[in-house]
């Protein structure tokens, strides 16, 4: 039996039973009122439990599919790493000038045909 039947029984009892005195009627049927106020609340703490459960499955669907999309970004990712360093592999090569200090890039092909090459930061000749 429920909270509701129960208080039901109890509210039948207490017509049933007519209390002689005022005094006794009034806190029989107190009693009931509170008991009925609590099964209110207690119904309306159901619906909103059954309020979160459901935002929380949402939630948990919704960072399942996150956790898909990232995992596949990442080994998206991964592949655009292995292909950049496939296709810039030996295009640049970078030297460090001995005069003034400057790191600097270049194409291979940019080098004079005696190897040498100019600094672009001071113009110092590099002989290889």
């Amino acid at each position: 039996m429920g909270a509701r039947e129960k208080i039901a029984f109890l509210n039948g009892l207490l017509e049933g039973l007519d209390p002689k005195g005022e005094a006794e009627k009034k806190i029989y049927t107190g009693i009931v009122d509170a008991l009925n106020a609590l099964a209110d609340e207690i119904d309306d703490h159901a619906e909103v439990l059954d309020e979160q459960q459901e935002f929380l499955e949402d939630l948990s669907e919704y960072c399942e599919q996150l956790e898909e999309d990232m995992s596949s970004l990442e080994g998206d990712m991964d592949d655009m790493d292995d292909l950049m360093d496939d296709e810039t592999e030996g295009i640049f090569d970078s030297q460090e000038c001995p005069e003034c200090g400057h790191v600097f890039f270049f194409r291979s092909e940019a080098r004079m045909e005696d190897g040498s090459l100019q600094c672009p930061e001071c113009g110092f000749m590099i002989h290889d």
